[in-house]
């Protein structure tokens, strides 16, 4: 199989980029390393339609060229309708100002990090006591990037970034699809007042695999909504609602590495975080970071569906749908609450995409 990337992105609003530079002082001078590079993102938005244009910009993914030069026989992802802006902004508003939908990304004591280098080491050690193997990393990290679930305040998250909305529409291409049935609408994703924390990644080059990296995810989301739809209707939405997830990824004992893989005859691209041995779970012991998965409530379609009800809340009118209890939407703590999340091993190539 041939990867084949095909990009047709026309940027309605381009984003607008600020940068701010302060003179720093003796003191804070003896603490530069000179390496790396920190940004602070000002009034960032990013569309690929706008409602008063016809025109969509579209990506396109594809999977198969069934190596043939005959564009029709494809099977691909498209994706399409990307829009990210300000949570508050409302992308439906009658005149709406496109000027405003941006965003703030970063600040000055949280800003975006690019180019730093860094020391990843195994936690296993030789004889002498000395790490088995070091190596530089090339780090990227997103404004609070070092932060822990255990760190946040309200006060940290305001400086982090506004809260963002992104969402976008995928379609897929099957080329043996009957005529007029080749592209069909897949789903829908929008995630709505979504924040990261403690997002950051290492890359380096290991022997025998080239290119390993490890990687940490933070997020915050006051909703991820997944429409199986194509007019939006709700009854065909799955909404996941106050969504905290931190998840680190792999280490320097188990990184994931980028390689190639031979299935069913076709060469597939594949990533892979490596196995955890017994050896290494041992030498993390109890207080290596671990992961979570938090979301508050569940709505299937309509979250006020009758048949969903559970029971009436005490002297509560019958003929008020807010009056009821419902399933999936508890009143106190989460619906799923998974703690202590850590990767074995994780394999996964383009055929399983």
């Amino acid at each position: 199989m041939k990867a084949v990337y095909a990009v047709i992105i026309s940027l309605a609003l381009l984003p607008q980029w600020g940068m701010s530079l302060e003179s720093l002082d003796e003191s804070e001078l003896s603490d530069v390393t000179g390496e790396g590079l920190g940004a602070v993102i000002e009034n960032f938005s990013l569309f690929t339609k706008l409602p008063n244009r016809p025109e969509s910009g579209e990506l396109t993914l594809i999977l198969d060229d069934h190596e043939t030069d005959d564009l029709t026989d494809d099977d691909a992802f498209i994706i399409s309708d990307m829009r990210i802006h300000r949570a508050d902004f409302d992308y439906d508003a009658v005149n709406v100002d496109f000027s405003t939908a941006g965003g703030n990304f970063g600040s000055e004591k949280y800003p975006f990090k690019a180019g730093d280098l860094n020391q990843v080491s195994s936690i296993l050690t030789d004889a002498s006591g000395k790490p088995k193997f070091t190596y530089t990393a090339l780090r990227t990290e997103f404004p609070g990037g070092s932060l822990k679930p255990e760190d946040l305040t309200p006060e940290i998250l305001e400086q982090l970034s506004d809260k963002f909305d992104l969402s976008f529409r995928m379609d897929s291409v099957i080329g043996s699809r009957p005529e007029g049935e080749k592209r069909r609408f897949d789903f829908s994703v929008a995630i709505e007042g979504f924040r990261f924390y403690g997002f950051q990644a290492d890359t380096w080059s290991i022997p025998y695999y080239g290119i390993a990296m490890t990687n940490t995810i933070g997020l915050l989301a006051d909703s991820i909504v997944i429409g199986g739809d194509p007019n939006g209707a709700l009854s065909g939405n799955l909404t996941l609602n106050g969504i905290d997830i931190y998840l680190p990824n792999g280490s320097a004992d188990q990184p994931i590495v980028i390689s190639t893989a031979n299935v069913d005859g076709k060469e597939q691209l594949q990533f892979e975080m490596l196995p955890l041995t017994k050896e290494i779970s041992a030498a993390r012991g109890a207080n290596f970071p671990k992961g979570h998965l938090r979301i508050k409530s569940i709505d299937f379609g309509d979250p006020r569906d009758e048949s969903l009800r559970t029971a009436l809340k005490p002297g509560g009118d019958p003929t008020d749908p807010e009056a009821y209890y419902y399933a999936f939407q508890p009143e106190f703590g989460n619906v799923i609450d998974i703690e202590g999340i850590n990767i074995q091993h994780l394999r996964i190539t383009t055929q399983d995409i």
